[in-house]
């Protein structure tokens, strides 16, 4: 907007505050791509501005996204009517609503090019200005061909050509799918398995992590070196180029394998001095079917786990020398697209339900797990609420196994039947600092999460008969205090901070530190759970 007009519109809106007081308006200028990017983010937030001034190239992505509505129903056909028509229409119409009324034509811009190929390279003496003929790819001095084309603001003199080593290739060939596959782009000194991630927790030991990924994205490997009770090594690989999708990951070491139970195991279980040899195997189908301004999609799959676990088989009084598994998997979710401020999705609901097996053996029984979340605004802009549930059982045979819940918070996961629980969390910001010391950290947002969890868990008890089943009613309410960070300029949004709470039943308190990692902004689709946690 020029200065002149900026004038008419502050005089105009003078004009109808006078007529009309009980009406407050405020102007706001940001640049043409500043304003669009932060109308888009307010207006998803439910704190938009009631009128948009702007280039009509803005009127597709903010229909796409629902954050404009129709004019022809504010304004009267003759007033409509009253707009040029020709050479060009003043209303601009899209899919039969009425988006925009223009108050000139304006926004030209004029291309002006050179048909020969010009090629351009930035050093740190400047841009190097190349031209190809269109029989040779050996370059020819533009400089001397034309005056004034780069200049160097600062020392405001003429260069020189830039050099091609190679010449450019005329003939492009295939691309192809195997050369290449192995791209070895980052590390950590400390080994981590960053599949892991889309099951929500991660293991950290002492070690190293090499990551790979080729141009095509199409083949994800990690490898690395851990040490634990002993000295362990990892390889891991996703290979997507095909549908489904296919990991495989294997560890040997780490650990020692377990011997559970008979006459090597007097108490219960202990440690061999073999060591532990872990594969696994996993297929999955993953189907994304979002639409404007919802992301929605699905991940069907299974894991196959093998083992070299001891494991007594009581019936022929034997040792079972491996134990397998089965987990066929489905996750859901259909939720609005996120804002650069917002927690959580504004609406949203996701599903993740498994059934855990073990086909092969008489020693393990089966689990079913079931997850649910839904996301609601809160009362202001960006607070969030959330609300989860979950529960869980065993069928077990000779074995009874760990089971996979959220376990209530302020209280350790129980040796349990089955579970069932539910969960409120209400999120808000505290404040947006943007407050970086150095390039070590980068402090983004303070937010608070006010919560309160109940579970019903059938845990299993020793007693002189045997294990027997007590029902426990867990309840807690307590808060977060939380910040969300970057660590070493990454992009792997972090959070860490303080819980605090209040153990209902047992009338007394817990709190302590709390660290977690955002799983759909590092993997790029909604994974098996909101958060992932990192134990080290």
């Amino acid at each position: 907007m020029r200065p002149i007009e900026s004038d008419i519109l502050r005089q105009a809106l003078a004009d109808f505050a006078r007529r009309y007081p009980e009406y407050v308006f405020d102007e706001l200028f940001y640049a043409p791509e500043t304003a669009r990017t932060n109308f888009i983010i307010s207006a998803l937030g439910g704190s938009g501005p009631a009128l948009f001034w702007g280039a009509n190239d803005n009127i597709g992505p903010l229909v796409e996204l629902g954050v404009i509505m129709p004019l022809e129903e504010v304004y009267s056909p003759a007033f409509l009517d009253s707009f040029l028509v020709a050479p060009l229409p003043a209303n601009t119409w899209m899919d039969g609503h009425l988006w925009q009324i223009a108050d000139r034509i304006g926004n030209h811009l004029c291309l002006v090019y050179n048909k020969k190929l010009v090629a351009s390279e930035f050093s740190s003496t400047g841009i190097y200005p190349v031209a190809l003929s269109e029989n040779t790819s050996k370059p020819y001095n533009l400089a001397n061909k034309v005056n004034h084309i780069f200049y160097n603001p600062k020392e405001w003199r003429k260069f020189d050509t830039l050099t091609i080593e190679k010449p450019l290739d005329k003939n492009p060939k295939k691309y192809s799918k195997t050369k290449g596959l192995i791209n070895i782009h980052s590390w950590a000194p400390v080994y981590l398995n960053p599949f892991d991630l889309t099951n929500g927790s991660i293991t950290i030991y002492p070690g190293f992590t090499i990551m790979s990924q080729n141009l095509t994205s199409t083949l994800t490997a990690s490898a690395g070196y851990s040490y634990n009770k002993t000295h362990g090594a990892h390889a891991n690989i996703e290979w997507s180029g095909i549908y489904p999708k296919i990991m495989a990951g294997l560890t040997y070491g780490n650990e020692y394998a377990l011997v559970q139970h008979g006459p090597l195991a007097p108490n219960f279980i202990r440690y061999s001095n073999r060591p532990n040899v872990q594969a696994i195997l996993r297929v999955r189908i993953p189907y994304v079917f979002s639409s404007g301004n919802i992301a929605s999609g699905g991940n069907l799959g299974v894991n196959f786990t093998y083992n070299n676990s001891w494991m007594w088989n009581y019936a022929n009084e034997t040792y079972q020398q491996w134990a397998t598994a089965a987990d066929p998997y489905l996750s859901v979710y259909a939720i609005t697209r996120k804002a650069h401020r917002d927690i959580r999705p504004k609406y949203g609901v996701q599903a993740y339900a498994s059934y855990r097996n073990s086909p092969y053996s008489k020693l393990l029984g089966s689990k079913l797990l079931a997850k649910i979340w839904a996301y609601l605004p809160g009362f202001a802009a960006n607070h969030s609420l959330l609300l989860s549930a979950q529960a869980e059982m065993q069928n077990p045979k000779q074995y009874v196994g760990a089971l996979s819940y959220t376990p209530t918070r302020g209280f350790d996961k129980s040796f349990a039947q089955k579970i069932k629980s539910v969960s409120l969390d209400y999120t808000f910001p505290l404040s947006y600092p943007d407050l970086a010391f150095g390039p070590i950290i980068y402090i983004k947002r303070l937010l608070t999460n006010i919560f309160t969890d109940y579970a019903n868990i059938h845990s299993y008890y020793q007693a002189e008969e045997g294990l027997i089943i007590k029902p426990v009613n867990q309840h807690s309410i307590g808060f977060d205090l939380t910040a969300d960070f970057h660590v070493l300029r990454t992009t792997y949004p972090l959070r860490a901070g303080y819980r605090g709470g209040y153990r209902v039943n047992e009338k007394d308190y817990f709190h302590g530190f709390i660290f977690s990692i955002s799983l759909d902004n590092l993997t790029g689709y909604k994974p098996n759970t909101d958060v992932g946690k990192i134990n080290f």
